[in-house]
């Protein structure tokens, strides 16, 4: 038994082959096809797409018995991929290349071949598209330049495969590029852009269901006076602090999102003024107890909230909301900062 030498290329060969992304499918609906297409047209018992692993080829698809894989130095497609060079076999009884050779041996005897290679877009082997009978046959060229054909269409769904895949990737970097352009850099919850996008949304589904929602808008009190008495580095430990008290009031489907400097709003869907004002008043509490270790001492801060309420009775817009949760925020801080204060307007 004669065997091609291993090529040259393999390494680049067996890259090419595992960028392709084709091992672990299972099925394929377009190599179906083009496998019963040719099983058809040829009047072949067997019609498969081998790729050609390191050790093993793998039958991607087959119009077949149930054959899975063989090992790689035992397959008449190993001189196909070695060769890079199609090859046809009408009576492998009486080809010297295969004399003595294990899958001659084998039940159901193969006796007829005839393979191409298949090639990605780098050019490189990554397979082969064959025939296989169990009696000799005549495979004469035109029957060797349909099989041609097949091959043809086998790499073109390749090629079309290898751009959806790349498509699918950068539409993956995109969406993590533009969901960290909506993160605040500093304390990791949603800026102002991210906040409003979210806030959009719930007023459309609100809108939609009939249900209602409510917005908080909060800001920590004198946080200038923390930031000029004990540096920003102090201001920005005491904007994580506070951010990570009210993550731990707020519940699983509540939103915030930094609208301001230290200026922030909560999304609360499905909640009306008087849940959401309840939530406001433990947020405010649960702030009004912290206390942040600085190499200056301890810093504590209070917030003051404005509360307002979507209703679907009323056609509102996302604007004149926010400018109502504003509004009560302007009232809290007025009445003396650290409290909080519903929106007059909110039924």
């Amino acid at each position: 038994m004669i065997r091609a030498p291993t090529s040259a290329g393999e390494t680049a060969r067996l890259v090419s082959l595992s960028a392709s992304d084709l091992f672990g499918i299972s099925k394929d609906y377009v190599f179906d096809c083009i496998t019963n297409i040719g099983a058809q047209l040829f009047n072949a018992p067997v019609c498969s797409l081998v790729l050609a692993d390191a050790d093993q080829h793998w039958f991607n698809s087959r119009a077949a018995p149930d054959i899975r894989e063989t090992f790689r130095n035992k397959s008449f497609c190993n001189d196909v991929v070695a060769d890079s060079e199609p090859m046809v076999i009408e009576d492998t009884l009486l080809d010297v290349r295969f004399a003595g050779d294990l899958l001659l041996s084998i039940a159901p005897q193969i006796r007829f071949y005839a393979g191409r290679p298949i090639r990605g877009s780098s050019g490189a082997v990554l397979g082969t598209l064959c025939l296989l009978d169990f009696k000799p046959r005549d495979f004469p060229p035109e029957q060797q330049e349909l099989l041609q054909e097949l091959v043809f269409l086998t790499e073109l769904s390749l090629f079309t495969r290898g751009i959806t895949s790349a498509q699918q990737a950068l539409v993956a970097k995109l969406s993590v590029a533009r969901h960290e352009s909506l993160i605040d850099p500093l304390l990791r919850i949603w800026n102002r852009g991210g906040i409003t996008t979210i806030l959009n949304q719930q007023h459309e589904s609100s809108r939609e269901q009939r249900v209602p929602f409510s917005i908080l808008m909060a800001d920590i009190d004198h946080f200038k006076q923390i930031n000029d008495r004990h540096g920003h580095i102090t201001g920005d430990s005491v904007l994580k602090a506070v951010i990570g008290v009210l993550q731990s009031v707020m519940r699983v489907d509540d939103e915030l999102g930094r609208y301001g400097g230290e200026e922030f709003i909560a999304i609360l869907p499905n909640t009306n003024a008087a849940s959401a004002e309840e939530l406001a008043r433990r947020l405010n509490e649960s702030v009004a107890e912290l206390s942040v270790d600085t190499p200056t001492g301890s810093v504590g801060c209070t917030v003051s909230i404005g509360v307002a309420e979507w209703t679907p009775t009323r056609a509102e817009s996302v604007q004149a909301l926010v400018y109502r949760a504003d509004d009560a925020l302007l009232s809290a801080k007025q009445d003396g900062r650290n409290r909080v204060h519903l929106s007059s307007r909110a039924a």
